[in-house]
Order: C-alpha cells, then sequence, then structure tokens
C-alpha cells in the first residue's frame, strides 16, 4: 500500500470523484485551504495498492489538462510504510 496526498482545485473535485468512483477507488477529501493554489482546493488522501499508482497517476494528468499551469493538481506519493490495519 501507498499513501498519496493531492492538493486539487475545488473546480476539479467533481470530476476526480466521478473517476474515483467510477475505478472503486476511495479516498478522503480534506477541505482546505492557504496561499498555495491561491483559489479554493482540497486535500485528497488515498491509500492504494502500490499496482494501481499508474492509474491515478492517469487520472490526475487527465484531469491537470484542463487546469491552467497555477491551478495544476500537486501530487505526493508517500515512500515506504504506508502504515498498518490493526
Amino acid at each position: 500500500m501507498k499513501m498519496i496526498l493531492a492538493i486539487v482545485p475545488d473546480k476539479a473535485m467533481d470530476d476526480l470523484i466521478d473517476a474515483c468512483l467510477q475505478r472503486q477507488i476511495r479516498f478522503t477529501r480534506v477541505a482546505s485551504s492557504g496561499g498555495f493554489l491561491k483559489a479554493g482546493n482540497s486535500t485528497v488522501i488515498l491509500g492504494i495498492k502500490e499496482e494501481r499508482i499508474p492509474e491515478i497517476k492517469e487520472i490526475f494528468q487527465k484531469l491537470g489538462q484542463d487546469l491552467k499551469e497555477e491551478e495544476r493538481i500537486h501530487v505526493m506519493i508517500m515512500a515506504g510504510d504506508a502504515g498498518r490495519h490493526y
């Protein structure tokens, strides 16, 4: 499992939700604010199997094509141990 954090402009969230639901990718959306994108945004947290990372990258790339440079989706894939289930 890998953990992915993504800062997503609010205007791209509906499309991200639809794309993830179609592929049964679960995530947590946290409303966030700050000057990073200078607009409304959400922080998306995903726990995903390593073999599905290319799939989520493709989703982010497709969504990013319709955004201005300063509005792009910023993604960080956590290396190493993403946690445990207890």
